[in-house]
């Protein structure tokens, strides 16, 4: 059996830039809001992306540079160079260590979405974020589409918690997310 270690908060998530809901729950006092995770081979979260992003990267964009490539052509040449079987074994383990990840919907046939998720278990969200961030790149919306017409109230309910909090959300919070902080800050007497 491998070596089965949860995050550890002051080694892995060292960097609240890099782990905003992490830093939001801590900063705000709550439970339950990042996803906590076991990662492969004893190695931290931070590790582990470290050494995914170079495997990722250190190929494709010496390839790309070559060219000036679009992102589009970025992920092609990543898919060329075998890359997407590395992440989907890479996934396969950590589905194994984490059988919560089972609940992630992700296309599999998109190396995009498959490093993604990778970078969502590093970051430290949970499922609903992580399957909220993968379906809003799939409809060409990000961040800025939290704010939007097209979801008002989920826009709404994220400015009034960080008009609340002790640090604002520098992630893409699902609704269910953000749901149960709201509910937690009128619990609390902040909302």
């Amino acid at each position: 059996m491998p070596h089965r270690k949860p995050l550890s908060l002051s080694r892995a998530f060292n960097d609240a830039a890099t782990h905003p809901a992490l830093k939001f729950q801590r900063d705000n006092h709550l439970r339950g809001i990042a996803g906590r995770y076991f990662i492969p081979d004893g190695k931290t979260a931070a590790q582990y992306e470290k050494a995914m992003s170079r495997k990722m990267h250190a190929h494709v964009e010496t390839e790309m540079a070559k060219r000036g490539a679009t992102e589009y052509e970025y992920w092609k040449t990543a898919e060329d160079m075998g890359l997407p079987a590395f992440l989907e074994k890479s996934w396969d383990r950590l589905v194994e260590l984490n059988p919560v990840l089972k609940k992630v919907k992700l296309d599999r046939s998109c190396v995009e979405d498959v490093y993604n998720a990778h970078i969502g278990v590093t970051s430290g969200f949970n499922v609903d974020d992580i399957n909220f961030f993968l379906r809003q790149k799939h409809v060409g919306e990000g961040l800025p589409a939290l704010q939007s017409h097209k979801m008002p109230v989920h826009g709404a309910r994220l400015d009034r918690i960080n008009a609340a909090a002790e640090s604002q959300m520098y992630w893409v919070a699902s609704p269910a997310t953000a749901k149960k902080i709201e509910k937690r800050f009128k619990r609390s007497g902040r909302l």
